[in-house]
């Protein structure tokens, strides 16, 4: 019976081309008409010869309903000889995704369906036939049930679950909380593995020889600027797609940018701007204000340490010699630091706030479809910010006032 069985998909799928030229079609034709003159409750095991015979004359379906209808007549000879259940002979997963191809083939997609979901109902845990569902789904219209099947099978198939692809499609159909759990877990476990760490040190000694600015960052924002640098321009496994990588490197430089300036620029300026002067500040700037007075609006701001890129991108534009309040103490604050102050009021560097605007906080929005050349466009922007407002001014010459960037 198992040597009849598997005869019965292998013939109905390959057409059963040696078989047919040995015995003939009108043999098969015959052995079928015979056959079902016979009383059906009297057939027993031969309902499998009579499959076999379907399957031999391309008729895939009339197979696959014999054995959904009498399958467990036709295994019961050898459930005898084994000493097992004929019902659970039938059911195992590989007879039951025999019966499915055979459903394909004779293509009614529905009553695959059928015979697949009851197979995952009997074995929920068993990899590849959530996958498979989900293709039938998708091909039946059923978007809403082929991502849950998608979802399925990545519970119980972690290889599948990993793959950047499902990844993606785990965040985008609403199981983003899983989803960015497992990511992180990657991430972590590559960045602390040995050849991760080893590029890393190599990325931060060649930053420590040649980029200035990078020894005036606090040890935490230095990491993250290693690591974001790593994202963009290192090499890594294949488990991790351009995406992925374009979002962290984002991500890890734009917050290390975004510490640095609020450490290096705004909480003096919290500490430097006077209550009048916090309260005249225009109705745009209401977050800088918030910082500013200290104030939060969420427990995750609590701190008072709470203010995003975008809005401290937007006070340095605002900044300058001739403003008053704030804006004047902003722009005092810059012009002791850097050597180009106007430098820092380019519009160009307020394109980093819509590819990404990260929050101090690790809540923050997923990016989708981003790019790596997106990626090195925000790093760059970055690295020309850092260095421009790292760059100190010269002494102050005779009757010249400090600060004030002197030519040569």
């Amino acid at each position: 019976m198992e040597i009849r069985f598997r005869f019965s998909v292998q013939a109905s799928l390959a057409h059963a081309q040696s078989h047919e030229a040995a015995v003939g079609e009108d043999v098969i034709l015959n052995a079928i008409a015979s056959l079902r003159k016979v009383r059906p409750e009297v057939m027993g095991a031969h309902w499998g010869i009579l499959a076999d015979c379907h399957a031999m004359a391309h008729e895939p379906g009339a197979c696959a309903k014999i054995w959904e209808d009498h399958g467990v007549e036709i295994v019961t000879p050898l459930a005898d000889s084994l000493g097992r259940s004929a019902a659970d002979i039938l059911s195992e997963p590989a007879r039951q995704l025999q019966i499915a191809d055979l459903w394909a083939a004779a293509e009614l997609p529905q009553k695959e369906i059928e015979t697949l979901e009851s197979l995952r109902g009997s074995h929920p845990r068993l990899q590849g036939v959530n996958r498979r569902l989900a293709d039938c789904y998708m091909r039946a219209g059923d978007l809403g049930t082929a991502t849950q099947r998608i979802q399925d099978e990545a519970c119980c198939d972690e290889a599948f679950r990993d793959d950047p692809i499902v990844r993606l499609l785990l965040r985008q159909c609403g199981n983003a909380e899983e989803a960015d759990r497992r990511l992180k877990e990657a991430r972590e476990k590559y960045e602390n593995s040995v050849a991760s760490g080893g590029q890393r040190n190599a990325i931060r000694n060649v930053l420590q020889l040649t980029w200035k600015p990078f020894v005036g960052l606090s040890p935490s924002i230095q990491e993250d600027w290693v690591k974001g640098l790593h994202w963009c321009y290192g090499e890594h496994p294949l488990g991790f797609d351009e995406t992925e990588r374009a979002e962290e490197a984002i991500y890890r430089c734009t917050r290390a940018l975004e510490r640095h300036l609020r450490e290096k620029l705004f909480e003096p300026l919290r500490e430097a701007a006077t209550a009048t002067e916090i309260k005249q500040l225009p109705k745009a700037f209401e977050p800088l204000r918030s910082f500013l007075e200290k104030r939060s609006t969420t427990q995750a701001e609590a701190s008072g340490q709470h203010i995003t890129l975008t809005v401290m991108l937007d006070a340095v534009l605002s900044a300058g010699p001739s403003v008053s309040g704030v804006f004047k103490r902003l722009w005092d604050l810059l012009n002791k630091r850097s050597s180009k102050p106007h430098a820092l009021k380019s519009k160009r560097y307020l394109d980093i706030a819509p590819i990404r605007n990260p929050n101090v906080h690790e809540s923050r929005p997923v990016i989708s479809g981003i790019t790596m050349a997106q990626a090195r466009r925000c790093v760059e922007l970055c690295a020309e910010f850092f260095s421009v407002l790292e760059t100190p001014p010269l002494p102050a010459g005779p009757g010249q006032p400090a600060g004030v960037f002197r030519q040569r």
